[in-house]
């Protein structure tokens, strides 16, 4: 088993992927960011090269409030109890990381949260990404010292979704309900008087109709239907549109190829003088999948908020038991095979056996 590496500045250990960093002629070694640009700031003031004591500095000591680099536990520290009787335990050498909760629109089937998942797990600085097709919403943990939020919403963006922040009855959620209900109830009103005026070339197949019936009504078939297609179904579209670009064949990419193959033949079709036309089936096609996705979002934003409102109870921080004393850490921080301590009132941070003790949990949560 090979040693392990510490970090030049703090001295804590690296873990198995440490950031190296040329500085002067030889090659050194950090846990963090935070560690690797005060050191850095050092070198280039000279502090180093002086021969003087690092972590005596201002700009170290500064940083090590700030918690912009691990501390490092004194001698005292690691061999027993503090004055106070409390034993610290030493931090988790990583790159600090947040966590941010978007809700996303758009997203038409679970093979759409699949893609969004990939899509950003891709992104250098994201370390774990949960995409929900149940509630539209989507949980990215990633570095936020080298990955702007701004960049995981464009790269969303990119695939043809919308996201933003989730934050409960926003403006926008409500302007793209409302935008929905309108190409819902415009394509089903357009819908019907298409079906209404086709019934008449249906029983063309089997009485005769006159010529100017004949040559005009698949015009008006026509004019009542594009607006449905290339209105009402333009989410559709789009999302079908992206995912060419993309490379990847979605549900949209289905119901595009319908709706464009029904409109598309019935329009040849009407120039062509013919009255077998299949506008009724492009138009109840758009119809009847909006109609479908309205009612899929109300579900949807009343899941949305359960959701949020349990990740907003899952506590960060958990009580870790080390040498028969507690220590508050993150709960990133936490290893298998550690114990940690549950009180009274407290919420359970983290799967696990009770190995001592006995109480009563709040089971609804799960």
């Amino acid at each position: 088993m090979s040693a392990v590496r510490e970090c030049d500045l703090c001295g804590l250990g690296c873990g198995n992927h440490p950031l190296q960093q040329h500085v002067g002629q030889a090659g050194r070694f950090f846990c963090c960011l935070g560690c690797m640009n005060v050191y850095l700031i050092l070198w280039e003031s000279g502090a180093i090269r002086a021969g003087q004591d690092i972590r005596q500095t201002e700009l170290f000591q500064r940083s090590l409030k700030l918690g912009l680099i691990s501390n490092r536990p004194s001698v005292e520290e690691q061999s027993g109890p503090s004055a106070d009787g409390v034993a610290d335990i030493p931090t988790v050498a990583d790159i600090p990381t947040e966590d941010l909760l978007f809700h996303v629109t758009g997203m038409w089937c679970t093979s759409c949260a699949w893609l969004i998942e990939h899509a950003l797990a891709a992104v250098p600085g994201v370390v774990r990404v949960e995409a929900s097709f149940a509630s539209d919403l989507v949980k990215v943990q990633y570095h936020p010292q080298t990955l702007p939020p701004e960049r995981i919403v464009s790269r969303i963006a990119s695939l043809g979704y919308r996201a933003q922040k989730y934050a409960d009855d926003t403006d926008a959620a409500h302007a793209e309900r409302r935008d929905l209900i309108i190409r819902t109830g415009l394509a089903a009103f357009l819908w019907a008087n298409v079906m209404s005026f086709s019934l008449v070339l249906y029983a063309g197949y089997f009485e005769q109709i006159s010529g100017s019936v004949r040559r005009g009504l698949p015009f008006l078939l026509m004019a009542l239907a594009t607006p449905v297609v290339f209105y009402c179904a333009q989410p559709v579209l789009r999302l079908a549109w992206r995912g060419l670009l993309n490379r990847t064949i979605r549900m949209e990419s289905l119901l595009a190829l319908g709706i464009l193959a029904a409109y598309g033949y019935s329009v040849v079709q009407a120039f062509r003088g013919e009255i077998h036309l299949y506008f009724d089936t492009a138009t109840v096609i758009v119809a009847l999948v909006l109609a479908g996705k309205l009612i899929e979002r109300g579900a949807k934003e009343k899941v949305s908020r359960w959701i949020a409102l349990l990740h907003r109870m899952m506590p960060n921080k958990v009580r870790l038991l080390a040498k028969g004393a507690e220590h508050f850490v993150t709960v990133e921080a936490l290893e298998p095979g550690q114990l940690f301590v549950v009180k009274a009132g407290e919420r359970i941070p983290a799967d696990g056996l009770v190995v001592a003790g006995e109480s009563h949990a709040d089971e609804s949560l799960l």
